[in-house]
């Protein structure tokens, strides 16, 4: 019992997660029309809260977003875009967009899901510049569900501690250094993109391999899936995990995080850094893997006047929770006549570089690119959240 519970404005509202508004979502975009709803709004339909009141302020995100990008631009020599990724219980990409990405003079089969998921996350106006939009899109399967596959396959090790589980884990994914053929999708809870939920993996096969299956093993075939010119074998409801997991749950988030950048007219040439946040974030297996995947440099904020290690997780949560008011003073300082009190602020803070990428995992990766688009739009209409 709480002892002091009627602190609260409401005892019993739902959280940001909650999806009991599905439905109506649903039902809206049948009436309006996805591509259209998206035009008006910035958004496809998502769950809301309950009489939730709509005020115009620059919110935590975006503010995060600002802060970031005036962090970039003090040492950036090019026109090039900051990305942002929250690392938190759910991960979040910010970026920011120089033109509005659903044009009224482009349409497209929305009967697609792959189409239907460039429309997926929120695109706001920038926090400062009228100019210029910003997109969000957030990934309900962050570092809960990072830390129940954790757990899951290091379950048979006893008493190990948290510093030392993710060691272990780190150790299990680095074991695997590529996997061509092989891909997984780790939706623990209903996913918001895309709008499916449960644990898969898939295997590419070819002609040759075809054969074999066909000759020894008729469970495999019938779970071939033929998507256009290609064949899987697939595993649903994963229930045994292992180290191959560790490196598929990275690897499918960041490369999924890619493919969203793209649809929203991003292309990683027009990307300067990437810019990590939240507590996964002194995780430097994940922070390579971005790395990696996006081709780019993988930076984080830097506290002023403070010694301390980037794998230190307190210090992170208190870089997390100052970036919101940080960003809140460049928004409000960024009128004329405050400008000198933003920089002097600004100039208190920096960067500093995480990882950098290898050439030849990013071109792993960006082969792997079209397959997981095809996937994880099969998993959005065959596997809806429950």
């Amino acid at each position: 019992m709480l002892l002091h519970s009627n602190v609260f404005s409401q005892l019993e509202s739902p959280t940001w997660e909650d999806s009991s508004t599905a439905s109506e979502c649903k039902e809206l975009e049948d009436k309006i029309g996805v591509e259209n709803l998206a035009r008006i709004t910035g958004s496809v339909a998502y769950e809301r809260f309950t009489d939730c009141k709509i005020c115009a302020f620059t919110g935590d995100n975006p503010a995060s977003l600002l802060w970031f990008e005036g962090l970039s631009t003090k040492a950036q020599v090019n026109d090039k875009q900051t990305v942002v990724i929250s690392l938190g219980t759910s991960d979040t990409l910010m970026f920011s967009l120089d033109s509005y990405p659903y044009s009224t003079e482009k349409s497209c089969d929305l009967s697609d899901s792959s189409a239907r998921l460039g429309y997926t996350g929120h695109v706001l106006c920038h926090p400062v510049d009228p100019n210029r939009w910003a997109a969000l899109l957030c990934y309900k399967n962050g570092s809960l569900t990072r830390d129940h596959i954790c757990d899951r396959i290091l379950n048979s090790i006893d008493h190990i501690t948290q510093s030392d589980k993710w060691v272990a884990f780190e150790a299990a994914a680095s074991s695997y250094t590529t996997t061509e053929d092989i891909f997984g999708f780790y939706y623990l809870m209903p996913e918001i993109i895309p709008k499916a939920q449960g644990i898969f993996r898939f295997r590419k096969i070819n002609i040759c391999s075809q054969d074999h299956l066909e000759n020894s093993d008729s469970n495999n075939m019938n779970n071939i899936l033929k998507l256009e010119e290609d064949q899987y074998i697939m595993e649903a409801d994963v229930q045994d995990f292992g180290p191959l997991d560790a490196k598929l749950m990275l690897e499918s988030q960041f490369v999924c995080m890619l493919l969203d950048c793209k649809k929203k007219g991003v292309e990683t040439n027009h990307i300067d850094k990437i810019v990590v946040t939240g507590g996964a974030s002194s995780n430097m297996l994940i922070c390579q893997t971005i790395s990696d995947v996006f081709g780019q440099n993988v930076y984080t904020s830097r506290l002023p006047n403070i010694e301390h290690s980037y794998a230190d997780i307190d210090v992170l949560s208190k870089v997390s929770s100052y970036t919101v008011a940080l960003g809140g003073i460049v928004s409000v300082c960024s009128q004329g006549e405050y400008q000198q009190h933003k920089d002097d602020v600004m100039s208190n803070f920096g960067l500093v570089l995480l990882s950098t990428p290898n050439p030849e995992k990013t071109q792993y990766y960006n082969s792997k690119l079209d397959s997981y688009d095809k996937l994880r739009s099969y998993l959005e209409t065959n596997y809806p959240p429950n």
